[in-house]
């Protein structure tokens, strides 16, 4: 799932559920089994800087191994230097995602997807698009790739919808799919050389530098939605969450969980469930064998997670409302450190930052 040289997490929005649907989905021992207490640490307290009023994460959020990069506001996106907080640089860009790669900063927004110089902010290259359904980009091996409404409107929901592949560096179109009329959930994702999406009831898999179809795989729902993609794994929304071999495109597993987001971390499926319908909020969080869907470990939040768990690499990130912000680990669900206060936004490793009364903390764990 790399995007340039970087590791990072895939955040995806999927259906709702809970601890009771996971248990059904792989078992009951495992979320039985214990875990003997560890006594939290602090986490070391690197910088900290105003950064408006809202504690909510709301925004593009990124960060690599020097720098983090946001835009909350969506007309400025901002880079910090990750070991001062100073800020190196702004750009009146808007930024609803924002990916570092090989020295860009690629952003997307609803009508458009580019590239910034990561040292200057400098606009390197811009595509422009329709107006879409669905902004998500998502980069690997040196490529983009993103949905685009484009050519001539043909029937009333607007421009036919495509999949297109970006060079990362220069924005070159490498190729485009062909059209697509629905815009309801076509969501693109890439790893493993290839970029993936759900079309005609078919998962598709295409090298991701020539187009070139990999292979393809049936799936269940006309709205079935590829939500995210590793080096060896296709995670789907099809009827409930799907993993597919990336390689192949051989079915996993699948269960019928609901749940609010899932990455990839330690090793594992981290997924994170939802309670209740007409208002569902945050619950559980689960880390699971992607490649069998047997249930590693699961923690059980103290309060009502105050935002989407943040994983990456090693480690997870979880805040309650009006609570602490916690560290796991992600291979072993063991709880690291707890901080008082905070939301956290984006993460490197043991390097994380945090919303916390008007200010952006930086913090290292132990």
């Amino acid at each position: 799932m790399g995007r340039g040289a970087s590791r990072r997490t895939v955040l995806v929005t999927a259906l709702g559920g809970g601890v009771a649907a996971v248990a059904g989905a792989i078992g009951l021992a495992a979320l039985s089994a214990s875990r003997p207490p560890s006594a939290p640490r602090v986490p070391h307290l690197r910088w900290s800087a105003p950064f408006g009023e809202a504690d909510e994460p709301v925004g593009a959020w990124a960060a690599d191994d020097t720098t983090l990069y946001a835009c909350r506001d969506q007309d400025v996106v901002r880079a910090l230097d990750g070991a001062t907080g100073a800020v190196r640089w702004t750009a009146a860009t808007h930024a609803w995602y924002v990916v570092p790669s090989d020295g860009v900063l690629v952003f997307a927004h609803a009508e458009a997807v580019g590239a910034l110089d990561a040292a200057t902010g400098r606009p390197v290259w811009e595509m422009r698009r329709a107006s879409s359904v669905n902004h998500a980009i998502d980069v690997s091996h040196g490529t983009v790739v993103a949905v685009a409404q484009e050519g001539v409107p043909t029937d009333p929901l607007g421009f036919p919808m495509k999949v297109v592949a970006l060079d990362a560096a220069t924005g070159a179109r490498l190729w485009t799919s062909e059209q697509y009329e629905f815009v309801g959930t076509l969501r693109v994702g890439a790893g493993a050389g290839a970029a993936y999406y759900c079309q005609d009831e078919r998962l598709v898999a295409r090298e991701i530098r020539t187009g070139a179809v990999r292979w393809t795989a049936p799936v269940i729902g006309i709205n079935a939605e590829v939500l995210g993609a590793t080096e060896d794994f296709v995670v789907v929304r099809d009827n409930g969450l799907v993993v597919i071999d990336a390689a192949t495109g051989r079915r996993c597993w699948g269960a019928n969980w609901q749940v609010s987001s899932v990455a990839f971390a330690g090793g594992l499926l981290v997924a994170q469930t939802m309670v209740g319908t007409s208002r569902a909020r945050l619950s559980a969080v689960h880390g699971v064998d992607p490649a069998s869907g047997t249930l590693v470990w699961t923690v059980l939040p103290s309060g009502e997670p105050a935002s989407p768990a943040v994983s990456t690499d090693g480690f997870v990130y979880l805040s309650v409302r009006d609570g602490a912000t916690s560290a796991y680990g992600a291979a072993t669900g063991e709880l690291l450190w707890r901080h008082d206060a905070g939301t956290p936004v984006a993460a490197r490793g043991r390097d994380v930052y945090l919303l916390a009364g008007g200010e952006l903390h930086a913090l290292t764990g132990p």
